[in-house]
């Protein structure tokens, strides 16, 4: 089972959470997937996936739930698979092109929930410890 991390918003609705959601992200509205349980609207997400989170929701008193939706865009800009491997090797281009973007993409790895292990964020963490990937401990 995977642990489900959560923020309750200040906003009164779903629909400003949502729009809240896309501010903080940063991405167009239809990449901010949502469920109303108040009125059983809902937007993006599989089938499956609404009637999970929905349970989820059901369970621990939500009225809503918003998510960012995002489908991996990898191997279209990149042209190699998405794997380990290749993640360090993006993020070592990435630090070559842009040094700001690195540092949002490490920090961003960085501060996720400590339990939130995956064979990818492993890769990076190890590439920073042996010093393959250039610490971001300050901002350019």
């Amino acid at each position: 089972k995977v642990q489900t991390w959560s923020a309750t918003s200040t906003k009164r609705t779903v629909a400003a959470a949502r729009r809240n959601l896309q501010k903080r992200e940063g991405s167009g509205l239809r990449r901010i997937h949502y469920i109303n349980l108040r009125n059983g609207s809902h937007e993006g997400g599989s089938d499956y996936n609404r009637r999970q989170i929905s349970h989820w929701a059901q369970e621990n008193g939500f009225d809503g739930v918003v998510w960012t939706g995002l489908d991996s865009n990898f191997a279209e800009k990149t042209g190699k698979a998405f794997d380990s491997e290749n993640a360090v090797w993006y993020l070592a281009e990435l630090g070559r092109r842009d040094a700001a973007a690195y540092f949002r993409a490490v920090e961003y790895i960085q501060n996720a929930p400590y339990n939130v292990q995956t064979p990818v964020r492993t890769a990076i963490s190890t590439a920073l410890e042996n010093g393959d990937l250039p610490r971001a401990e300050h901002p350019p």
